[in-house]
Formats: C-alpha cells, structure tokens, sequence
C-alpha cells in the first residue's frame, strides 16, 4: 500500500525536479534518492546519474511552542554525489564527467536559492531554503563508512530549511463567524394604547455580537 506524501518527501522531489530540469545530459529519472549504495547499483550503461541522500532531519528549536494545529519544521541535511560514466568517444573519463555534474549541481543552486511547494489548487504553502554546506572531513568519513561496499565518492553537502512536516499544514483554527442581533427595548405603552403601533415606532437599542457554538 503506497503511503502518503510528506513536507518532507516533497522537499526532496522538488530539489530533485529543479536539479532535473536545469541540469543538461540528466534527467529526473536518473536522480536517485536514497543511499549512495542504491545509485551504484543501478549505474548502468552510459546514463550520467545523481544522488540525492538525505542522512539527518533536524527538529527546529521552536517546534515545543508550536501549536498542535500547526506544523512543525525539519532541517533535512542531504548528501549530493555524482556517479559518472565514462565517454571513450569523447575520451572523458568517469571522475571528469563526475566533476562536470558536480559543477552544474553547483551552480545550479547557487542561482536557484529556493524552491516552493504547492498545495493542488496551485497555492504556494511552503517556500524551502537551499543551501550548500562544507561538511567537514570526519562526519563525511563517518557518513560514507556507514555506506556497505560503497567506494568513497565526491560529494556536497546541502540543507533544506524549512520544511514542513505535512503536506499542507493546517494553520490557525479559523475563528468562528460572528452574527449580530438587535435586541429592542419596548417601554410599557400608556394606558389605552394599542401596543403594537408603539413596536412599529421604536428602533433598535442596543446591538450585541453573538459567537455560535
């Protein structure tokens, strides 16, 4: 049973559309998310593939005094490695096409600082951070020594920030609609006289605002 999308999962598709679609030679089909591990073994053929691996989501600061209507936030730290494959036609080895797709993920997140998520409707609901991070030499020893039979490969690290837990977060419980009712105050019409025509005469006193239940 397929389970339903996350702020989280779809953080992670958009970075992988835009990647997709202003990177030239690859496409989103050939960006993998998921561990290095996965992505080595499916580089097949000539394909040019990227990896998208997201190894720690960091819980906001304020996420105690959100309210439980609310949607927390996450900082997602992924790892972005590129699997080249050799061109002998061209004489371009596989670590130098490794290091032109490394270029263009470079620069294609230094001029596309963000991205957006969106409800159905088209709505924008979330716009996410992208941000390169240097990640220093002992965590990335540690991340690549957790990876089984995983050579160890050029990588960059980048943050999403922030990224809402739900899809489409449920805000603020809209406050309830307001009615208003005049209430009249009749005084006691004089001996003899026909209490309806002193109702027909009198206007409105007093306005109150009534919340419904």
């Amino acid at each position: 049973m397929a389970l339903n999308p996350s702020g989280l999962s779809e953080a992670v598709l958009a970075l992988r559309r835009l990647l997709g679609q202003h990177i030239n030679g690859i496409d989103e089909n050939r960006i993998n998310i998921g561990a290095p591990k996965q992505t080595q073994d499916e580089l097949t053929g000539s394909d040019q593939q990227l990896s998208i691996f997201v190894y720690n989501a960091q819980i906001s600061p304020n996420t105690a005094d959100v309210h439980p209507l609310d949607t927390p936030t996450v900082r997602l730290h992924c790892l972005i490695t590129p699997f080249g494959v050799a061109d002998a036609e061209a004489n371009i080895s596989a670590g130098e096409n490794e290091l032109r797709l490394m270029g263009e993920v470079l620069r294609v997140m230094h001029e596309n600082p963000s991205v957006t998520l969106r409800r159905r409707d088209g709505r924008v609901y979330a716009s996410i951070q992208l941000m390169l991070k240097n990640v220093d030499e002992d965590h990335m020893n540690k991340i690549w020594s957790a990876q089984p039979d995983t050579a160890y490969r050029l990588s960059v690290g980048c943050e999403l920030a922030l990224v809402p837990v739900t899809i489409d977060p449920a805000g603020a419980p809209q406050a309830p609609e307001t009615r208003v009712v005049q209430v009249r105050h009749y005084p006691k019409p004089p001996h003899g006289t026909d209490p309806r025509q002193v109702i027909d005469n009198q206007t409105p006193d007093v306005t109150e605002i009534v919340k419904p239940e």
